[in-house]
């Protein structure tokens, strides 16, 4: 699973679902109605100003307020942090059509606040028909393909209803016969890397509908949030985890884990790393192990939805450890930018810290302990220097890709450390 930024430069969402412009002439003078929808996971409540007023107010995460009304012509607006005159973002509410309605959607993390508005003037469908509009407001997601399907159907067989939507795009209005379905959200061409399971939906006959997909903790995974045209706005909350198994023990040792019953690593020598298994958070997880084919206590650990963890399995092959490592894999959000953290999984080493042009970045990580990310710049040559103490164990000079999050991750022991660049 391999995560990429969302553009700079946004898209429009659809051009026949987003407008702002009406059609400047008198007639159109008058008011309009605009309602807030709060997709922001960084943010659990705004306001929304125009014109030094106050249209929404405590928007809550997952909820659309009432209609307000506002004038047609020129506007100012701001978004703000509710009940504050913390100012996120500066929408454009200009020259909208009289009488039209219209709903704001803002999105984004902590300190990246987005918004995008949302014509809701789309014709409804025929009887037996519903129409669906997916937009991909997740900065953390990457592109992704959505399936509408029947529900239980198999994804090997079904092709996208929308496919390669980066984020801050979205798809155009589809017309479906309307029903109760399944709707999967993966990586874009990548039908196994699940980022959302919404098991059942009602999408009802003449209705139209907005899918928005929303950034959730962790980053990475999405939630969903269904949007009737000039309706009611249904939040639907991940219900899974991502799960992957590290073994850090030395070269010699082997390890088998599986996650669930799922063999994530079969009698790998050390270091290996598997890939990354949806599992469903109300099952918790079971973790079964062996070393050198001895095998170890069965754990268990509860899971928290939308969560990506690391089970890391190093030490002693006489007594080794399995410690349960959750990963904020969020993406950077200014431009020419990565994330850097290192994962320490060598027993003995005692705590490291990484420097950079002989200053302290992430400092103390102790064994079997992943350090929080620190943010660099992708325009030139760094050389990173990790220690321990006085000495340094680790030493490379890399030039990063923007928008990616790395782990320096290291393996072995005291006299025989190994360093290694890994992605989630």
């Amino acid at each position: 699973m391999r995560f990429t930024r969302w553009a700079s430069s946004i898209a429009m969402i659809g051009t026949l679902a987003l407008s702002a412009c009406g059609s400047g002439s008198g007639s159109n003078d008058g008011n309009t109605n605009v309602r807030l929808l709060n997709a922001s996971v960084g943010y659990s409540s705004l306001d929304l100003k125009v014109n030094d007023t106050k249209v929404n107010t405590g928007v809550n995460f997952g909820t659309v307020s009432g209609y307000g009304s506002i004038g047609t012509g020129s506007n100012t607006s701001e978004l703000l942090v509710a009940g504050t005159t913390t100012l996120l973002s500066t929408p454009a509410l200009s020259n909208l059509v009289k009488d039209g309605h219209y709903t704001l959607i803002a999105f984004g993390n902590t300190g990246s606040m987005a918004t995008r508005l949302l014509n809701e003037s789309e014709a409804e469908p025929t009887t037996g028909n519903t129409k669906l509009l997916t937009l991909n407001l997740s900065p953390d997601a990457g592109t992704v393909d959505v399936y509408v399907t029947a529900p239980g159907a198999s994804l090997s067989d079904s092709t996208p209803t929308a496919s390669s939507l980066i984020p801050g795009n979205g798809d155009a209005y589809r017309t479906i016969t309307s029903g109760t379905y399944q709707i999967r959200v993966t990586s874009a061409g990548n039908k196994s890397d699940l980022r959302l399971d919404i098991p059942s939906v009602n999408l009802d006959s003449t209705k139209v509908n907005t899918l928005v997909l929303t950034s959730a903790t962790g980053g990475v995974m999405v939630n969903g949030l269904l949007l009737g045209q000039q309706g009611t706005v249904t939040k639907y909350e991940n219900g899974l985890a991502k799960v992957r198994a590290l073994s850090a023990l030395t070269r010699s040792d082997k390890a088998t884990i599986r996650l669930n019953g799922s063999t994530a690593l079969d009698d790998k020598a050390a270091p290996a790393r598997s890939s990354y298994f949806d599992i469903t958070v109300t099952n918790g997880l079971k973790v079964d192990w062996s070393v050198n084919g001895t095998a170890q206590a069965p754990q268990t650990l509860s899971l928290e939805r939308s969560g990506v963890y690391s089970m890391l399995l190093w030490g002693d092959a006489a007594a080794p450890t399995l410690t349960a490592l959750k990963e904020d894999n969020s993406l950077p959000t200014g431009l020419n930018q990565a994330k850097v953290r290192v994962l320490n999984s060598v027993k003995g080493l005692g705590k490291v810290s990484l420097y950079i042009d002989a200053q302290p970045l992430i400092a103390d990580v102790a064994p079997g302990q992943l350090s929080s990310s620190t943010l660099l710049s992708t325009t030139s040559e760094i050389q990173f220097d990790v220690r321990a103490g006085a000495p340094t164990v680790f030493l490379s000079k890399k030039t990063l890709t923007a928008g990616k999050v790395y782990t320096i991750w290291l393996t072995g022991t005291p006299g025989a450390l190994e360093g290694t660049w890994i992605e989630p």
